[in-house]
C-alpha cells in the first residue's frame, strides 16, 4: 500500500487489548484481515479521536495480521502509555508518517503526556494480575500523589515490560490502582514430551515466534521468567514456584516447578505445545508515577470527503478534501480554536466516520 489511502475510519466490530511489551493487540469479536476490517499498512486507532465518551489512546501502524484476533503493530511510540484494554478501534489509511508525527498525534510526544515525575522506587511485594493495591519500597507520602496520576511499572531482566495504571487512592508505602493490574505475558513451548494431571514440573524452551519477534536471540526470553509468574496452557493457571536453568538435549531449557499440579494434561507434540507466561508485578520492579496530563488540545489527521467540505462551509472547520491535520484548543477566554493543515489533497475520500466531517467534527 502506499503511504495513504483514500479511507478513513472504517469502523470495525469487537473492541481491542494492547500488550505494549510485546506489540500486540488481541481482539475479542474482531475480524481483523477481513476487506474492511484491517490489512498491513493500515492504521489502527483506539478509542474514539477527539473528545469520544471512552476516551482517545492514540494510533499505530499494522505490520502483520496474526488472525482475524491478532495483529501485531510497529511500535507504541504514537501511544498512550496508559493501559488499553477492552477498547473500540478504527481502521484508516490516513498518511502514516503522522503517526508519529507530534504536531498530528499528541500521544507522541513522550514523556510529556506524563506530566511531572512524582515517585520513583521499587515495588516491596508481589502483586498478582488483577490486584489493586502495590506496596512500595519508598515513603508515598509527602511525594503529592493524587487520584488519576499515572502509575508505570517496568520489570523484566531481558526484555523489558511495561504495565500502567491510575491512581485510585494513596497510603503510607502503598498505592492503591483504579483498576486491576493488567498481565504481560510471552510465549514459551514446551519440550514436546507428554505431562500428564499428577506433575507440577514441566520444561519450557524459547518458542520460534517468540525468539523471530525478538530479533532471533536464541533462549534471551527464558531468563525473563520468574518464580511468582503464572504458567498458563489450555485450562492450566498455576503459580510458578522455582526455576531452574538447564540445558537439555542441546537446548535452553527452564525447569518449571509448579505450585501445584496440572489441572490440565499437556499431550505430546513433537513441536512442542505454546505456553504462555502470564505475571503481574514482582518484588524489585521499577514503579513510577507521574502527575496527569493536562493538556487540553485535541489533534487528529481525518479523511474529508467532498460531501465534508460543503458541510463544514462557513464553519471554523472549513476545508478543502484530503487528508486534513486538525487541532482545537481552548484559548484563555474560552473560545473554541482551530487549526488546519491539508496534508494530501485529493478527492475520492471515502469516511466511516461518526459524525462525518461537518462544521464541527469532533462533536
Amino acid at each position: 500500500m502506499s503511504l495513504w489511502g483514500n479511507n478513513d475510519n472504517k469502523l470495525s466490530d469487537g473492541t481491542v487489548t494492547v500488550n505494549h511489551a510485546n506489540l500486540t493487540v488481541i481482539g475479542s469479536g474482531t475480524t481483523f484481515g477481513s476487506v474492511g476490517c484491517g490489512a498491513t499498512g493500515d492504521i489502527i486507532r483506539f478509542g474514539q479521536p477527539l473528545g469520544g465518551p471512552s476516551g482517545y489512546f492514540g494510533e499505530a501502524t499494522i505490520v502483520a495480521i496474526g488472525g482475524t484476533q491478532s495483529i501485531v503493530i510497529d511500535s507504541i511510540a504514537g501511544l498512550t502509555p496508559k493501559d488499553i484494554t477492552g477498547v473500540n478501534y478504527q481502521i484508516t489509511q490516513s498518511p502514516k508518517s503522522t503517526v508519529t508525527d507530534a504536531a498530528f498525534n499528541k500521544f507522541s510526544r513522550g514523556d510529556a503526556q506524563k506530566g511531572d515525575l512524582k515517585l520513583a522506587t521499587t515495588i516491596n511485594g508481589n502483586v498478582a494480575i488483577g490486584g489493586t493495591e502495590i506496596t512500595t519500597t519508598a515513603a508515598t507520602t509527602g511525594a503529592g500523589i493524587a487520584v488519576g496520576d499515572l502509575v508505570v511499572i517496568e520489570h523484566g531482566t531481558v526484555i523489558p515490560r511495561l504495565q500502567f495504571g491510575e491512581v485510585f487512592a494513596v497510603a503510607t508505602n502503598k498505592i492503591t490502582l483504579n483498576n486491576g493490574l493488567p498481565s504481560t505475558h510471552s510465549a514459551y513451548k514446551t519440550d514436546g514430551a507428554a505431562y500428564t494431571t499428577s506433575v507440577s514440573v514441566v520444561n519450557v524452551e524459547e518458542a520460534p515466534a517468540r525468539a523471530i519477534l525478538d530479533g532471533g536471540a536464541a533462549g534471551a526470553h527464558l531468563a525473563d521468567i520468574q518464580p511468582g509468574d503464572t504458567f498458563t496452557i489450555g485450562t492450566n493457571s498455576i503459580g510458578i514456584g522455582t526455576v531452574t536453568p538447564a540445558v537439555i538435549g542441546g537446548k535452553d531449557t527452564r525447569i518449571l516447578t509448579l505450585d501445584s499440579n496440572l489441572t490440565q494434561a499437556i499431550d505430546a507434540n513433537a513441536l512442542g505445545s505454546t505456553v504462555i507466561i502470564k505475571r503481574g508485578a514482582i518484588t524489585g520492579s521499577v514503579i513510577e508515577v507521574f502527575g496527569a496530563e493536562v493538556s487540553t488540545d485535541e489533534t487528529q489527521v481525518v479523511g474529508v470527503s467532498t460531501a465534508g467540505v460543503g458541510a463544514a462551509t462557513s464553519t471554523a472547520f472549513e476545508t478543502g478534501a484530503g487528508w486534513v491535520g486538525i487541532t482545537t484548543y481552548t484559548d484563555n477566554e474560552g473560545n473554541l480554536r482551530v487549526k488546519k493543515e491539508v496534508l494530501v489533497a485529493m478527492s475520492g475520500i471515502q469516511t466511516g466516520n461518526t459524525p462525518i466531517y461537518d462544521g464541527n467534527p469532533f462533536a
